[in-house]
Formats: C-alpha cells, sequence, structure tokens
C-alpha cells in the first residue's frame, strides 16, 4: 500500500529505508515535507519486495535514484538478514552516484514515534529465540533520550526485571512500544509490577517518514564532515555460524 503527497521538491531529497522489522518499510520525502510512503511484505522476501516497492515509489514522485540527496537506512538492531537488506541497496546506490548514507538505531526510531511528551518510553523488539531487543529512553522537552540500552539480546522477563528496579520510573509514566509486545504483551503485564501504558500496534514497525527525518537531522549534525556510512551493523546477537578452529 502506498500513500502520496504531490509537493514541490526543492528541498533535501530523502530515502529512508527499513528491512529490519517483519514489515518492511520506506518513504521518500522533501526537507519535512512527506512525497511518497510504502509498506511491503511478501513471500519472496524482503530483497525482491524492496526493489519492487523502491520502483512504486519512484513512479509516484516521478524522482530517479539521482535525484537522491541523502539515504537514510536503519542499522539495528534486528534481524541479520533484514538489516544487510536495506543497507545493501543504500550503498549500491551511495557507490554509483555519491549519495551520502546515514545509519538510524531502530531503538532510536521506535522510541520517537511513540508520540509521547513525557515520562519514560521502554522500547522493547522481538528478537525471536525467546528474546527481545530493548532500551529505555527519558522523553526530555519532548525528544527521548537514552538512558539504559543493553548491548545485547536478552529475555523479556530479565528487561522487566530490569525495568522495575528503576526507582525514577515510580514518579514518571512509562509507556511501552515495540514489536517485542505481540508475543510478549500479556507476560509484560505479569512480570512488570510497574503501571504503564502502550502504543497502538500500527506504531510497533515504525514509520519510515519518521526514519527520513531523524536521517536529515543525522546528517545536519555530521557536517561539515558528512555523514559516515555505516559498516557495523548494530546485531546484538551472535550469529549462529562459527568459524571451524584449526587443529594443531
Amino acid at each position: 500500500m502506498s500513500e502520496t503527497i504531490h509537493v514541490d521538491c526543492d528541498d533535501l531529497r530523502t530515502l529512508a529505508m527499513d528491512s529490519a522489522a517483519p514489515l518492511g518499510s520506506m518513504a521518500l520525502l522533501a526537507g519535512e515535507r512527506l512525497l511518497a510512503r510504502e509498506y511491503f511484505q511478501g513471500t519472496t522476501g524482503h530483497g525482491v519486495a524492496l526493489a519492487e516497492s523502491l520502483a512504486r515509489l519512484l513512479t509516484a514522485t516521478a524522482f530517479s535514484c539521482a535525484d537522491l540527496d541523502l539515504i537514510a537506512v536503519t542499522h539495528g538492531p534486528g534481524s541479520f538478514a533484514g538489516l544487510r537488506i536495506a543497507l545493501g541497496y543504500a550503498k549500491g546506490m551511495a557507490l554509483a552516484r555519491g549519495t551520502p548514507v546515514v545509519g538510524v538505531s531502530t531503538l532510536d526510531w521506535l522510541a520517537a514515534g511513540t508520540g509521547e511528551q513525557q515520562g519514560w518510553i521502554s522500547v522493547v523488539m522481538d528478537a525471536r529465540r525467546g528474546e527481545i531487543f530493548a532500551a529505555l529512553y527519558h522523553l526530555e522537552r519532548g525528544h527521548p533520550r537514552r538512558h539504559l540500552a543493553p548491548a545485547t539480546a536478552l529475555t523479556p522477563q530479565h528487561w522487566a526485571a530490569t525495568l522495575a528496579a528503576q526507582p525514577a520510573l515510580q514518579q514518571e509514566p512509562l509507556c511501552l512500544t515495540g514489536t517485542g509486545l505481540l508475543p510478549y504483551g500479556a507476560d509484560f503485564r505479569r512480570w512488570l509490577p510497574l503501571p504503564y501504558t502502550t502504543t497502538p500496534a500500527e506504531t510497533w514497525n515504525g514509520d519510515p517518514f519518521l526514519l527520513g527525518l531523524l536521517g536529515q537531522q543525522k546528517f545536519y549534525q555530521q557536517r561539515p564532515n558528512g555523514p559516515t556510512m555505516p559498516t557495523l551493523l548494530d546485531y546484538q546477537r551472535q550469529p549462529d555460524a562459527k568459524a571451524k578452529q584449526s587443529v594443531p
């Protein structure tokens, strides 16, 4: 499904892409204005679906890859294969056209999309295998600032205990968001002895328009040196495949 707004494209033209979530997404922006937005999910996988969605997105806006000023992609945490798909496309366009690329944390992206104005936000992403990727943010002037972020996947019960041990969460409202609420929402109600709210399910995968805005913000913050293409992805989990050790 795509939704399109036709505007005068005289600002920073930004392509935002995420392929780490079960529901992939992308958006095209001109400055702070949304030109088009696409969501993709198919039996062929994100590798094929992303290319098809990108073609529809460019057709809807009469743009080409040569028209882009910036590409924003999520750099994790997320699935091994999923994260590499969007980054691979971004790198290909960057090498061909010299388009700058910025990486945005998936956790930061989801925290910024809650719409909350005060208090605490806990992002909980489904990491499969009974685990989640998680982070805790405090809202300052309406903007989430990281307060606690484990650098690895962990069990939802462990994260609930970690949140319960934070005295500051007793003083201000707590909001939970992310795909981890789909399999573990009922469990959090049992494990987390704190009052909290949750965001609507449609926000758990993230809005690619917001991803584009965060990418632009990072682009401007990194000037005059310019953005650095994210080469190291934040998997927060070691791969299952291990290199064989040679036997002396």
